[in-house]
């Protein structure tokens, strides 16, 4: 995703869409996550993986310098961890993604989200 091949990923998923009521696709989410934050990176950490699933801990970061969730770009840096586990088929394609996002740490850190004290 960092470097901007978004058809990579439609390479990769069979059916590239999350199951939410508003369903979109990961080259969706990329592309709305560029607006908000135009240098996002991800970054490998650890990958483990067996002939079924792979196990993708990754550091997202970047700089908020644009609009997101209604609030105009702060110019701050964030840093967060997240961990995926992606399901194969026997194609190997992507049919599953399940995310531990560690999106509180974006919203920190941008001030979106103050934790209690």
């Amino acid at each position: 995703f960092s470097n901007r091949r978004c058809k990579t990923i439609s390479e990769l998923k069979r059916v590239e869409t999350f199951s939410s009521p508003d369903s979109f696709s990961i080259s969706d989410l990329v592309k709305f996550m560029r607006k908000s934050f135009s240098d996002i990176h991800w970054e490998i950490v650890d990958l483990v993986a067996d002939e079924k699933k792979v196990a993708v801990s990754w550091i997202c970061s970047g700089t908020h310098d644009g609009e997101f969730m209604g609030m105009p770009a702060t110019g701050k840096k964030f840093s967060f961890s997240c961990m995926n586990f992606y399901y194969f088929n026997t194609d190997g394609k992507i049919v599953k993604d399940v995310a531990a996002q560690g999106l509180i740490g974006l919203l920190t850190d941008i001030g979106i989200f103050k934790p209690p004290m």
